[in-house]
């Protein structure tokens, strides 16, 4: 088998993985939120995003002081942009957590099948398996 083949069957393999890792995740995650209502951390950082994109700062309480409440800082701007967009705060985390989980099911499935393709009989050990890897082409 030529490395062009073995390089689409390891794109293939890593995009379908990520599809499917992403709808597991998509469909458990919204049947939670039908079923359920976000809990503790989740729910602060909800009403923090939604104060934060209607204007009144990074505060629990509407018009309240800003307090620094919000566990990650960073997780709370990206769902704020989601809401910013006409997401539903929590519908955002669940497509954002289901972006994640597809872009790891990817980068796992090709690390795994990248690592068969290196692992023939001039690769063994550390040293090898770079070498071999290094000359195969993506």
């Amino acid at each position: 088998m030529d490395q062009d083949s073995d390089s689409r069957r390891i794109v293939v393999a890593a995009l379908g993985a990520a599809l499917v890792a992403f709808a597991i995740f998509w469909v458990r995650g919204v049947a939670y939120l039908y079923g359920r209502h976000p809990h503790e951390d989740a729910y602060i950082l909800f009403r923090y995003v939604d104060n934060l994109v209607t204007g009144q700062g990074i505060a629990f309480n509407p018009g309240g002081p800003p307090t620094e409440g919000a566990t990650d800082f960073l997780w709370m701007i990206a769902l704020s942009l989601w809401v910013r967009l006409g997401v539903d705060v929590a519908l955002a985390a669940v497509w954002l957590n289901a972006l994640g989980c597809g872009l790891m099911a990817s980068v796992c499935s090709s690390t795994a099948a990248s690592s068969r393709r290196c692992s023939g009989s001039g690769c063994r050990g550390p040293r090898g398996h770079l070498r071999c890897c290094r000359t195969s082409r993506w």
